[in-house]
């Protein structure tokens, strides 16, 4: 165990019918692995920016969500009033993990309309290439769901 701090511990529980062991006997029970990280200060670094980026991922399509939802409520009661049609109101955005992939890309690389702005006048976010794709887009797949749970907490 480092000095730096407790251990990271990850268990892993599975059934293992029919597996047989090392030593040749049948499994048929849960058995559960479990295993220990213990990384560096450097690696402790990464792991707290890797969560860091994926709540705010999560919390980008959240705030996509919600003001869609809000824009397109406000646009039916107008419309409801005013005859315009449904056509012309805002559309819906697809909550698919593919989709919500493929935004937070666009967005973070700069090729969206409203993509952040650098001090030095590029586009996109100036640090994403200080982590894995896969933390944005795992985020982005885990986004869908939820929003539709904040969906259902949101219409109560």
């Amino acid at each position: 165990m480092s000095h730096l701090g407790p251990r990271l511990n990850l268990v892993t529980t599975f059934l293992a019918t029919a597996s047989i062991s090392h030593t040749g006997q049948v499994l048929s029970r849960a058995v559960t692995f479990q295993f220990a990280l213990d990384p560096n200060v450097e690696q402790r670094i990464l792991l707290a920016k890797c969560a860091g980026a994926r709540r705010f991922t999560v919390n980008h399509h959240l705030a996509r969500v919600k003001a869609n939802l809000d824009a397109r409520s406000t646009e039916l009661e107008a419309a409801s009033d005013s005859g315009v049609p449904f056509e012309l109101l805002t559309p819906s955005l697809s909550w698919s993990g593919f989709s919500f992939i493929n935004e937070f890309n666009a967005w973070k690389n700069g090729k969206s309309d409203d993509s952040p702005i650098n001090e030095d006048g590029t586009r996109g976010l100036s640090w994403r290439h200080e982590l894995p794709g896969d933390v944005f887009e795992c985020a982005s797949v885990d986004g869908g769901p939820g929003a539709r749970e904040f969906r259902r907490v949101a219409s109560r």
